[in-house]
């Protein structure tokens, strides 16, 4: 089984500005990410993929230690392109793989021991094709007309008895190549929902989320 990571991570952001080059602790998101996945005992090879040179610059010294390079081209650096384009276009620019994962940087704090187990766990399960990493979630929802989503307000359940909603954590997807090519995404046919922490499914995109992750991670230095 060869298995392959793609690590998105364009040069430019919208509600953060140069999200992916931010620092925390002296490392960048994507050289946190980049050198996690590095660190994998399944995965045989992790590619960042970016069209920025200053994020190459930033992890210039990983690609000694086998981080692989996939330059994307401009047209597909904006907001319009999915995450399906880039892994697809990933697809063909990297080394036949059996199984290709992706995994954002914004998800520093999901561990490399947690993305090892759920790939195991993945491979078990022989009937699904392809699995994503969520957050169970057990809240009172409402719609923007102002209606509640999952409750009846008559009734008003306690939250632990309310309908369970998984959110995607970006923190890590999964599919085998073959349902790749035949589905044209990345949750092909049949997809494997894997719960992790919800300090692990921290995704960073503004500024508040960014203080969480300084917080969380000054305070595990501090432990």
């Amino acid at each position: 089984m060869k298995i392959s990571v793609i690590v998105p991570a364009k040069g430019n952001s919208n509600r953060l500005k140069d999200k992916n080059l931010v620092k925390v602790l002296d490392h960048s998101l994507t050289e946190m990410a980049c050198e996690k996945l590095l660190r994998s005992k399944i995965i045989n090879n992790v590619y960042l993929d970016t069209d920025s040179e200053k994020i190459i610059d930033d992890v210039l010294h990983l690609f000694n230690k086998g981080l692989k390079l996939i330059k994307r081209p401009k047209e597909l650096a904006n907001n319009n392109i999915t995450a399906n384009d880039l892994i697809i276009y990933a697809l063909h620019r990297i080394e036949k793989c059996d199984l290709i994962l992706q995994s954002f940087v914004t998800s520093p704090l999901l561990k490399i021991e947690t993305i090892d187990k759920c790939i195991k766990e993945f491979l078990k399960k022989k009937k699904y094709d392809a699995f994503l990493t969520v957050e169970n979630i057990k809240e009172y929802f409402w719609s923007q007309k102002g209606f509640p989503t999952n409750f009846d307000i008559n009734t008003l359940p306690n939250s632990v008895d309310l309908e369970t909603i998984y959110k995607e954590t970006h923190g890590l997807y999964g599919i085998y190549t073959k349902s790749l090519f035949k589905n044209k995404n990345r949750f092909g046919s049949k997809t494997l929902l894997i719960e992790t922490s919800k300090v692990e499914g921290l995704d960073i995109n503004d500024a508040e989320d960014l203080k969480i992750l300084k917080a969380i991670m000054n305070y595990d230095k501090k432990k």
